[in-house]
């Protein structure tokens, strides 16, 4: 098992989102980066626990390198998009407030 564990970023201009999101609900960065991997990537991997910033990876035993480079491509493509500013956490606002509506 994996853990890929994360903090408040460095860059001034990206602590406004992250702080937003750890106001709104502690933990909500890493579901977002969980919710980009599976929607954009069709990579799965899993939020470590409630209100917790850590995404885990259980990747199988005989794990091959042309995989460790797919999640690799993706993770760098969901992480480039966090980035960016609010591209990812628009597309995880919009898929909750699809799912809200839903029910």
């Amino acid at each position: 098992m994996i853990g890929i564990e994360f903090t408040r970023p460095s860059s001034w201009k990206l602590r406004g989102a992250w702080t937003a999101l750890q106001t709104a609900r502690k933990g909500l960065f890493a579901q977002t980066v969980v919710h980009g991997l599976f929607h954009q990537h069709r990579v799965l991997t899993q939020v470590s626990g409630d209100h917790l910033e850590v995404i885990k990876l259980i990747p199988p035993l005989n794990i091959g390198e042309r995989e460790v480079d797919i999640f690799i491509d993706a993770f760098t493509a969901v992480m480039e998009d966090a980035h960016q500013g609010a591209g990812l956490m628009w597309d995880f606002g919009r898929s909750l407030v699809k799912q809200a509506i839903k029910n």
